[in-house]
């Protein structure tokens, strides 16, 4: 499953941001293009794009933002389940190709 930034408990420092390998978090209010369509901002404080969110599966044994957090704002999003196979094939898949 991907995962999620509670956005009462989120300050807004964007430490979560840079160690995340897919990019799937955003600024808040910040639009987001996927598949060459454009799509509104999910939160007004950051946010994770579940369709690129791999919990790191892939990359890391566990997830980075998760680990850079300062509040413990992110945690699994039950809302977007996914087995370890699905989190592996889709990393495979945001993996630049070489």
């Amino acid at each position: 499953m991907a995962m999620r930034i509670d956005a009462d408990q989120c300050i807004d420092c964007g430490a979560c941001v840079e160690p995340c390998p897919n990019q799937a978090i955003r600024r808040g209010g910040e639009e987001y293009t996927l598949k060459n369509q454009t799509y509104p901002a999910l939160s007004d404080k950051f946010y994770v794009i579940h369709q690129l969110c791999t919990q790191c599966v892939g990359y890391y044994d566990e997830p980075q933002c998760v680990n850079a957090c300062p509040v413990d704002c992110i945690t699994a999003d039950a809302a977007h389940e996914e087995s370890h196979e699905q989190l592996e094939a889709k990393a495979k898949n945001l993996k630049p190709q070489k």
